[in-house]
């Protein structure tokens, strides 16, 4: 088995065969397919909540101001 080429030469990144390297391929590929998309789908979840937060606010408001806004100006107008 050290007889083999595989195992006959030293590798600087560690020791590697060609099982290894099929290991070494299948994370790599992990690395540029799963992890880009689970970064962008946290980035999407995290941008969903921060619109809804900003529109809760921002209709909340609104709403302040067209009641206050409307007791103001009734008062006026009658």
């Amino acid at each position: 088995m050290r007889d083999t080429y595989t195992h006959s030469s030293w590798n600087l990144a560690g020791l590697q065969n060609s099982q290894d390297d099929v290991i070494i391929n299948l994370v790599m590929g992990s690395m540029f397919l799963v992890l880009p998309t689970f970064w962008l789908g946290a980035m999407t979840w995290a941008g969903v909540r921060v619109g809804v937060a900003v529109n809760g606010a921002l209709g909340a408001e609104l709403r302040w101001r067209r009641i206050v806004g409307g007791r103001l100006w009734g008062d006026y107008c009658e």
